[in-house]
């Protein structure tokens, strides 16, 4: 199988641009303020419970299953979890916790999150409703944690 110019965009968006964003988190967190460490990791753990507890309660077909195609090679997804999109309310959660705190990185890393929604769609693993309440996910649960932390500090 031959990869296209676009194929590799939606890699690159849709299983790439999360690990940057990890690993700005963890370089900000560290090196720079550790709240916002702390706060990304409550907030993606929070996430990750919320998002895995609908996907079990609400099992969708992947639109890559309903439209009889393959999916490119490297993506490994379940068949019927793909409500809401774990990877849009991750990469959401993070690019929320960061703007809270700083906001011009903030901005870049909404704008990462938003282009890993566009890269889930575009590799068929996901609906846009999907990463859309993904999204709402992850910015419900970092404002969440953020309210609570900062009732906490």
């Amino acid at each position: 199988m031959t990869l296209t110019f676009q194929d590799y965009i939606a890699l690159l968006f849709g299983e790439v641009l999360i690990i940057i964003q990890f690993l700005v988190v963890a370089f900000v967190g560290l090196q720079h303020d550790r709240r916002v460490f702390w706060r990304s990791l409550l907030s993606f753990m929070l996430t990750t419970a919320v998002v895995y507890m609908i996907k079990f309660l609400i099992p969708v077909s992947r639109p890559y299953v309903d439209l009889h195609t393959n999916l490119l090679p490297g993506v490994s997804v379940g068949i019927n979890d793909s409500f809401p999109s774990a990877h849009a309310a991750w990469a959401f959660t993070l690019a929320a916790t960061v703007w809270d705190d700083r906001h011009k990185l903030g901005g870049i890393m909404l704008f990462l999150a938003l282009c890993v929604a566009i890269g889930r769609v575009l590799l068929l693993v996901h609906s846009p409703i999907d990463v859309i309440v993904g999204a709402f996910i992850g910015i419900i649960c970092a404002i969440g944690v953020g309210f609570f932390y900062s009732e906490k500090s």
